[in-house]
């Protein structure tokens, strides 16, 4: 399965075996930036342009978590191996940790000078990568 956003608000779903798009998700939102797969690929995560970030059922269609607290675009959002937690990153500089299932808020890091472009997370799920305009990857343990 590959998922993939798109200009006209669209999250689309396609099965690469069968070489076709299997769902298509309208999204309420300025721009999509990202979209990630759960690790148990039930759902897709997605950041955009609004400071929010919404967790999709594949199958339904239907938001089924709301993650809020930026005041700034979300640029990049990452599941850790377990599905548990987020790792969200801004134009605000700053990094989120987030509970999936009550999509509270559980870590900030701070570091950067400038916006966050981008964050990763090693498959142990011990260690953040995070990149920003200031020119800099920062590791988070």
């Amino acid at each position: 399965m590959l998922a993939s956003c798109s200009s006209d608000n669209t999250i689309r779903i396609w099965n690469l075996k069968i070489s076709q798009k299997v769902k298509t998700l309208t999204i309420d939102a300025n721009q999509i930036l990202k979209v990630r797969f759960s690790p148990n690929n039930r759902s897709i995560v997605s950041c955009s342009t609004d400071p929010v970030i919404q967790i999709w059922d594949i199958v339904s269609g239907n938001i089924t978590r709301k993650f809020e607290g930026y005041p700034h675009a979300v640029t990049d959002v990452q599941y850790t191996s377990d599905g548990q937690t987020l790792i969200s990153s801004s134009l605000d500089r700053i990094i989120r940790l987030w509970d999936v299932k009550s999509a509270q808020g559980i870590q900030v890091l701070r570091g950067h000078c400038k916006p966050i472009l981008g964050v990763d997370i090693a498959r142990d799920s011990c260690t953040i990568a995070s990149c920003s305009a200031d020119k800099t990857i920062l590791l988070w343990r």
